[in-house]
């Protein structure tokens, strides 16, 4: 998990009126917007507006899940973990979640879609050599 999450607002856009939620995340900066083209399915659209070396993830619980799509560069990984490499400006990742009538609740402090994404990607802090 990041060890800071600093929530710097957000912007809408002036046509679609979808908001750009604003973060630093371990002093990275990210632009996230969360998009639905369906039930049950949530793009989650995120950019990285300066150049950096900071290893960044992207997290989801794998056991609501029925299946993601990720944009070109992206690395899917075990665990529901996905590699956003330091050179990616932006990312995207489409996710068709399990149905559920189960209603979502926040149980974590996260920022969550129906219990199934921690869409707070994070940035590993690289070890000096």
């Amino acid at each position: 998990m990041p060890e800071s999450v600093d929530f710097q607002g957000y912007r809408k856009d002036s046509v679609t009126g979808i908001p750009t939620f604003l973060f630093a995340i371990d002093a990275v900066n990210v632009e996230q917007r969360v998009l639905s083209f369906g039930p049950s399915q949530v793009a989650i659209e995120l950019g990285f507006p300066d150049s950096g070396t900071a290893k960044r993830f992207y997290r989801m619980d794998p056991s609501t899940v029925k299946s993601v799509a990720v944009s070109d560069g992206l690395i899917v990984r075990d665990a529901g973990e996905i590699k956003i490499p330091a050179s990616e400006r932006w990312a995207q990742t489409r996710v068709t979640l399990n149905p559920s009538k189960e209603k979502f609740v926040r149980s974590e402090r996260t920022i969550a879609v129906r219990n199934a994404l921690h869409v707070l990607p994070h940035a590993r802090r690289q070890k000096r050599k």
